[in-house]
């Protein structure tokens, strides 16, 4: 018998066995349990969005005149894209420019770099790089660390 209206996942690497369950989660793949899953009210019927109360990179981020702090973010999990208002891009972007200089190059929309060619990653860089953040309300903020957000 299925017990929620839930489908959960689990694509593995080589060597281990992907699934699918129905009607139940598997709590021992969830970071500290099916007890610290946190929802959030659907804002957009159409759309999985929720409300992003602030966006922050090394848990800072100025204030933008004209802008409000409160975005959406469209949760989907077929993609890894990240987008961020364009004023905290160029912010973000500045700060790169200081460490990196011309070791990188940027437009509106990415960011291009070298890559270290004994590892084969983005390395050179994400030492050097700071977590984004992104708070959901007071006190759900979830973090990506820089190789979450580089790729090759």
């Amino acid at each position: 018998m299925i017990n929620e209206t839930i489908a959960a996942f689990s694509l593995s690497q080589e060597g281990s066995r992907s699934y699918v369950t129905f009607g139940e989660r598997n709590s021992s793949q969830i970071h500290g349990g099916v007890k610290s899953l946190v929802s959030f009210k659907q804002i957009n019927e159409e759309w999985w969005t929720i409300d992003v109360e602030k966006f922050m990179y090394d848990y800072e981020m100025p204030g933008f005149e004209g802008s409000t702090d409160i975005a959406q973010a469209v949760i989907d999990t077929g993609t890894s894209l990240l987008g961020v208002p364009p004023e905290h891009h160029q912010y973000i972007v500045a700060l790169w420019k200081q460490t990196f200089g011309e070791e990188i190059s940027c437009d509106q929309v990415v960011c291009f770099g070298k890559i270290n060619k004994k590892t084969q990653d983005c390395s050179e860089y994400t030492d050097r790089m700071q977590p984004v953040q992104i708070m959901f309300d007071s006190e759900s903020v979830f973090e990506i660390k820089p190789e979450g957000y580089t790729f090759i």
